[in-house]
């Protein structure tokens, strides 16, 4: 008599799922236990600091900066530059949001940010050594080469035609000469008159002729 056959076919269903159940039945050693499975995702610190900049990429740059002193940089102060940058940022975008809406235009270029990094007086102080490409210059005219412009006041005083003031004159005597001008003798304070001229009258010797006047 011939002895059966006890191997058994891998390929079929029922070898598999035998199979699967001896490696199942074997028991691990007492001193060996499997690592539980990370049930979190991983969440960045960007994302629980609430901020858009990378926390990890600044901490990186802090570390290989050759102008820290310290050896040892917290990841809070990667968190507060980082905040800080993105608020500069912001800021710096926003006016060039409004450089670019005044010009019609739907595009941030370079030269926006250039006029908005310019035209405000903390961000130019910040950025006075930095260079933007493309941007061109800002266009602007030195105050000296402005034409001089005369004082409000000064121009009503050239404007305003020669009278006496009326405060608290008294004109004694009033000559009209052929050529139009008026001559009058004027008793009043100096500091209040607007004449063309004035002649106090010291002595005889005193001359004044071709002085005073276009008469």
């Amino acid at each position: 008599m011939s002895s059966p056959d006890t191997s058994v076919d891998l390929s079929s269903n029922a070898a598999i799922s035998t199979s699967q159940k001896l490696i199942r039945s074997i028991k691990q050693p007492k001193g060996l236990k499997s690592r539980p499975r990370r049930s979190k995702l991983t969440v960045s610190k960007s994302t629980r600091s609430g901020i858009l900049f990378p926390v990890s990429r600044v901490l990186r740059f802090l570390r290989a900066s050759k102008l820290m002193r310290v050896h040892r940089i917290s990841v809070s102060a990667a968190v507060y530059l980082a905040a800080a940058l993105e608020y500069m940022t912001s800021e710096l975008l926003d006016l060039a949001g409004n450089v670019a809406k005044a010009a019609n235009r739907k595009l941030l270029t370079p030269r926006f940010i250039m006029i908005a990094a310019k035209s405000d007086s903390e961000i130019s102080k910040m950025l006075h050594q930095v260079t933007f490409p493309f941007s061109g210059v800002q266009l602007a005219v030195l105050p000296q080469l402005l034409p001089k412009t005369k004082s409000k006041a000064k121009r009503t005083m050239q404007n305003k035609p020669s009278q006496v003031s009326k405060a608290s004159e008294k004109t004694l005597r009033k000559i009209t000469l052929p050529t139009g001008c008026v001559l009058q003798v004027v008793q009043a304070d100096m500091a209040e008159l607007a004449v063309d001229g004035v002649v106090n009258p010291t002595s005889s010797n005193f001359y004044m002729g071709g002085m005073v006047g276009k008469c």
